[in-house]
């Protein structure tokens, strides 16, 4: 809860930083709970730049015009539309966040978001107590995707168990940040339904046991 607090305040930030919609997500379980939360002071998250577009009356200055269609002259739309890709990839390449876990010697790692990384992150310390190395990577943004923080561990990691609170959505995103490098499989639930800290256990247990090999496996269950 609290980080949800901490985010929904730096989204006005970033979104006035790269001039760009922020949308806040939540799972409807973290919706319906309450936890303490620490009332923060305002701080910028980030430089705020200069607002040199917007409409506030052109009295002493040049008038300005808000548009986002561009059909003069005539290259103008796709100059317009190769600044919008330049600046996705800039948003890309600054703003990948997530949560790493037990993730620096792990042989299994575990990726979940949300409520249900709660619970995966409590079966990832009952199997660290039993030996296994196992860890988790939770996504804070949905948007940009925290590639670099899967590609990061691969050259260690055997596997990646992916758990979600959906129908195997998930597990595609992480596959294209993977590059299909690693096997992966899936453990999902449909909307409604949770993991229990003891079924994810026996789950974690039979993965590092099984042989990992190079590849792309999905498994539905």
């Amino acid at each position: 809860m609290q980080e949800s607090y901490d985010m929904a305040m730096a989204a006005f930030d970033w979104a006035d930083h790269y001039r760009n919609p922020a949308m806040i997500l939540t799972d409807g379980i973290l919706g319906q709970m309450g936890e303490p939360v620490e009332i923060k002071p305002y701080k910028p998250v980030c430089s705020l730049p200069k607002k040199d577009w917007i409409l506030d009356g052109c009295k002493g200055r040049k008038p300005r015009i808000v548009k986002s269609l561009y059909l003069y002259p005539p290259e103008s739309l796709m100059d317009h539309n190769r600044h919008l890709a330049g600046k996705y990839r800039k948003i890309e390449a600054e703003l990948q966040t997530a949560e790493e876990y037990l993730c620096d010697d792990a042989e299994l790692i575990v990726t979940a978001y949300g409520a249900t990384a709660r619970v995966v992150k409590s079966a990832v310390n009952a199997a660290r107590d039993e030996g296994m190395k196992v860890g988790l990577i939770r996504p804070k943004m949905v948007w940009p995707f925290p590639v670099k923080y899967f590609q990061k561990h691969l050259p260690h990691t055997r596997k990646l168990l992916v758990v979600e609170m959906s129908n195997g959505q998930y597990i595609e995103d992480v596959r294209l940040a993977i590059e299909c490098k690693s096997r992966s499989s899936s453990l999902d639930a449909a909307a409604g339904g949770t993991r229990r800290s003891m079924r994810l256990s026996k789950r974690l247990r039979r993965s590092t046991d099984e042989t990992c090999q190079a590849g792309k496996v999905s498994m539905m269950l």
